[in-house]
């Protein structure tokens, strides 16, 4: 094995483990990280998705759920957002609770 190989099966067989280990938990990780393991046996160039996952595997899905929780946690407390105005060119725009 090369030197430039044995980083990408490293890189292979983590990925490998982090979906056995998270894989009940988060069932979509498969999918992105076979992604990630078809780029490197290709030997293409990362996308920023996949290097992201590869870097922070739990990140994202993390994220999503957190995203989640708050989406739910202000419909069920009957929050809404509605937008205001104009597009600004910086910033958020502009919203009020209703």
């Amino acid at each position: 094995m090369s030197q430039i190989e044995q980083p990408a099966q490293q890189i292979i067989t983590y990925l490998h483990s982090v979906v056995q280990k998270h894989s009940s938990t988060y069932p979509q990780i498969r999918e992105v990280a076979e992604r990630a393991i078809q780029s490197i046996l290709k030997g293409s160039i990362l996308s920023h998705e996949e290097l992201d996952f590869i870097l922070y595997p739990l990140a994202s899905f993390n994220e999503k759920e957190m995203s989640l929780a708050t989406d739910k946690s202000a419909i069920d407390q009957g929050v809404l957002m509605k937008y205001q105005g104009t597009p600004r060119t910086h910033g958020p725009p502009p919203c009020s609770i209703i």
